[in-house]
């Protein structure tokens, strides 16, 4: 692109679907916290995917991960605002 060359316009709904995802995971109310999610990958990884590695431990680890990522389906946010809000930040993290 050149250098103060005029940009395209921006559809009118520019952003919406950002604002949406981030309003539908600050309203969520699954029954798994992000803590609960987090902690349990964490624990998960080093367990069974540590630096000395056999394959029965990366099997079993990749089992554990995946039950771990269909939680994040039921996450639950309790933190609704929109300043400081570190329960939205470390969701979205995850």
């Amino acid at each position: 692109m050149t250098p103060g060359a005029e940009q395209r316009p921006l559809p009118a709904n520019a952003g919406e679907e950002s604002i949406a995802m981030l309003d539908k995971l600050r309203y969520s109310t699954g029954r798994h916290s992000t803590a609960h999610i987090r902690t349990g990958m964490q624990k998960t990884m080093q367990k069974y995917a540590a630096v000395f590695r056999r394959q029965d431990y990366l099997e079993e680890g990749c089992k554990r991960l995946h039950e771990f990522s269909a939680e994040i389906l039921e996450i639950g946010i309790t933190d609704r605002g929109n300043i400081w809000n570190t329960d939205l930040v470390e969701a979205l993290e995850l």
